[in-house]
């Protein structure tokens, strides 16, 4: 299959799977929960042996869409225009701290099912 129908495929399943979790839990950490679960999902993958096409499938297309910066930013510009800066600092603080332990436990996970 091509490339880039892998991606659009895998990107219509992350978008549909991300909407059904904001949809079910509206809150402002279902940005947080879709990001550090898509981070763990993206470290677990990217340390086990994956054909091109899978790559394309589940890292850019379903991982690419199922987490989204343009959402973490669209909640940190409400804090932003609030002016409430330290929900903003804690709230970009807490998505990147969270999210690079995602990935390196996903690394960690994927390692050991490897072996």
């Amino acid at each position: 299959m091509n490339i880039s129908l892998l991606v659009m495929l895998g990107g219509a399943i992350g978008a549909l799977l991300r909407y059904s979790v904001f949809i079910t839990t509206p809150s402002f950490f279902n940005t947080w929960f879709v990001n550090i679960l898509g981070c763990l999902f993206f470290g677990f993958l990217s340390s086990v042996t994956l054909s091109n096409g899978k790559k394309a499938f589940l890292l850019t297309g379903f991982c690419g869409s199922f987490t989204t910066m343009s959402a973490l930013m669209g909640d940190a510009y409400y804090w932003f225009q609030e002016s409430h800066y330290i929900q903003l600092f804690s709230w970009i603080c807490f998505h990147i701290c969270f999210g690079l332990s995602a990935v390196y436990l996903g690394k960690a996970i994927g390692r050991r099912v490897v072996k």
